[in-house]
């Protein structure tokens, strides 16, 4: 009788390890050269695209959110103010002019997120959170992040975690 209480213990245990496993995931360094990069440890079911070096976008897998980077190396980056880079990202990007603004960090490189909305290919609105961070005087990184109106608590979640395996180095 105490072998099979322990072997019902045994395989519950081994169950429970089981069951909070955590997702898979994948490691990827964004760009492959230079001294400011993202690294990224993602979970395997979300998308990435290369923008041919210029940008990664991490797309949830039911596309209820897409995180947009980039690295960004410009000697103007030591006397151009963020509002100015992010005006003309967002310009750029066909996004409406920023609504607000406030302090921010990405992978704790101060800096500051624009709030905006862009039209889908569906062409209903979706918002827009837009982080730049100077790393130096020629290297800017930029996060943006693009969500439904209608996300859901375990989409926003699923993004959240996403993030957390976003870091900056430089």
């Amino acid at each position: 009788m105490r072998k099979s209480h322990f072997l019902v213990a045994l395989v519950a245990l081994c169950l429970t390890a089981l069951a909070v496993q955590p997702a898979e995931s994948r490691s990827l360094r964004f760009p492959q050269q230079g001294s400011t990069a993202y690294v990224l440890d993602i979970p395997d079911s979300w998308v990435v695209q290369d923008g041919g070096g210029n940008y990664y976008n991490l797309t949830a897998p039911d596309r209820s959110s897409v995180i947009s980077l980039s690295v960004i190396v410009d000697p103007s980056v030591a006397t151009t103010p963020l509002d100015e880079w992010a005006k003309a990202i967002l310009e750029s990007a066909k996004a409406e002019p920023y609504s607000r603004q406030e302090p921010a960090a990405i992978s704790g490189v101060n800096g500051m997120a624009y709030f905006s909305r862009i039209k889908t290919g569906g062409n209903e609105l979706a918002d827009v959170k837009l982080v730049i961070a100077k790393t130096d005087t020629t290297h800017l990184a930029t996060s943006s992040t693009i969500t439904t109106a209608t996300i859901s608590a375990p989409q926003k979640k699923s993004l959240e975690d996403c993030l957390k395996g976003i870091k900056l180095t430089f």
